[in-house]
């Protein structure tokens, strides 16, 4: 799934003072994410996910069973 890394989360904030890039801040290759997106369709040949940080989390067995969850509580409404 290609998806846009564009390091904000679209609240017009300027950065702050004295970030910069770096590959640190990328996941590692090779990682699992689970991505929310507002858009089932991409933009530009990429997803763009919900606020930047906020639209991911690390695909470990903890979080994708707190998803679980939240899926079966509202599975029907």
């Amino acid at each position: 799934m290609p998806v846009r890394f564009e390091f904000h989360d679209k609240t017009a904030k300027d950065k702050p003072d004295g970030w910069e890039f770096s590959e640190k801040i990328m996941p590692a290759k090779g990682s699992k994410w689970i991505l929310f997106t507002d858009a089932t369709i991409p933009t530009n040949g990429a997803f763009e996910t919900f606020r930047g940080n906020f639209g991911r989390m690390e695909a470990t067995k903890e979080n994708l069973d707190q998803i679980y969850r939240v899926l079966a509580l509202h599975q029907g409404q």
